[in-house]
């Protein structure tokens, strides 16, 4: 079997980023049997597949990475809106294509991709036009051509089937893993001080991660941790690249004394900052998955989030649940973690147990099966 995977999206830096890395290396780790073609359309980011290129296994000859200079918004005008120039024009014929979540071009290969999240469509105004328009018309050929499509959580799945029309038959649910970076503190005290300072990050604080737009709730998050009883006992670090949204404008000169905003963090830095916090935050209005809590929770640490969509499918017990929306009890769960040690030792012990359940390995494995069911 020959299966084509899109694996451009890796050079971006988000959580789709990190499926499909993930993915494809745990893919490549297991199966030595079929021919793995890896498309990358890529414009300035090419060193970023390189580098993720460098992390694959290097004495296999069952793979290879096609770079095209195809960047994304060529892709989507081509692919999406003319819908023209099969994938098998740059590179070969293959048996399986598994499309991005961002373009979905014609193929003559049984054909599958993996929706995320329907955002896009279920909240709108929180989305630039640009990019609804192409989810709507990638969703468009995805309706009409793909043999299969994985969600990423069951609430997902419920979403693909109640809003985008798709046939329950054709969506599989396969869960994101953790990496197992994440469960190993593999840095020293140097290191710490050193990610620590450059941020001017003071312990205790609490932490939460992801691309900066409305739906993760900021301003609920920055209003709870607002209050003297909290912020005054424990700095809030605000992790992760801008989105579309300006939103986190909302951080007053007053509140930058106590609320630290680091952008982009390496890899390392990352691990360090879940593994020092007292605490992590993640109040999204609305998640496909939510790899952050589980990446939080394999670093140990007790995690608040909110209860809606997929979070208390990926969460289980193993995390505090409040409203999206709702400072007052998400300034309760805060004060709660800060003045009571031993309840921190029992959330991050549920934590720990609970990211065990998601492996890469796993979901890989899942994914071949999908592969292999469309054909046999």
């Amino acid at each position: 079997m020959i299966i084509g995977i899109d694996i451009s999206q890796i050079a971006y830096g988000t959580g789709v980023s990190r499926y499909t890395r993930e993915l494809v290396k745990n893919l490549l780790l297991l199966d030595w049997n079929n021919e793995y073609k890896l498309f990358a359309g890529v414009f300035r980011q090419k060193k970023e597949i390189e580098a993720f290129a460098k992390t694959l296994p290097q004495n296999r000859h069952n793979y290879k990475i096609y770079y095209k200079l195809f960047p994304p918004k060529l892709a989507q005008v081509v692919w999406n809106q003319y819908h023209s120039k099969p994938i098998e024009k740059f590179m070969g014929r293959c048996d399986v294509f598994h499309s991005s979540d961002w373009t979905q071009p014609p193929t003559s290969a049984k054909n599958v991709t993996t929706i995320h999240d329907l955002t896009p469509m279920l909240y709108p105004q929180y989305h630039d036009p640009v990019l609804r328009e192409n989810f709507a018309r990638r969703l468009g050929w995805v309706q009409k051509e793909c043999h299969g499509v994985i969600a990423v959580s069951q609430a997902t799945r419920n979403d693909i089937i109640k809003y985008a029309f798709i046939k329950p038959e054709q969506v599989a649910v396969i869960y994101e893993g953790v990496s197992e970076e994440f469960f190993d503190q593999d840095f020293n005290e140097q290191q710490v001080a050193a990610t620590l300072l450059k941020y001017q990050i003071r312990k205790p604080y609490f932490l939460t991660v992801g691309t900066k737009e409305p739906r993760k709730n900021l301003k609920t998050i920055l209003e709870a941790h607002a209050k003297p009883e909290v912020y005054s006992k424990a700095q809030l670090v605000i992790t992760g690249k801008s989105g579309w949204s300006k939103e986190v404008k909302i951080v007053s000169s007053d509140q930058r004394r106590y609320v630290v905003e680091t952008g982009y963090v390496s890899e390392l830095e990352l691990k360090i900052l879940y593994c020092q916090a007292a605490g992590f935050i993640y109040l999204s209005e609305y998640e496909g998955f939510g790899l952050p809590v589980l990446e939080a929770m394999a670093a140990g640490v007790p995690v608040i989030c909110s209860n809606v969509s997929s979070l208390p499918e990926v969460a289980g017990k193993a995390a505090i649940m409040v409203p999206s929306k709702d400072a007052l009890k998400l300034n309760q769960a805060m004060k709660y973690l800060m003045t009571n040690p031993e309840e921190q030792a029992k959330w991050k012990s549920l934590g720990i147990a609970q990211a065990k359940r998601f492996t890469w390995e796993d979901c890989a494995k899942k994914t071949l099966k999908v592969y292999q069911g469309l054909l046999y």
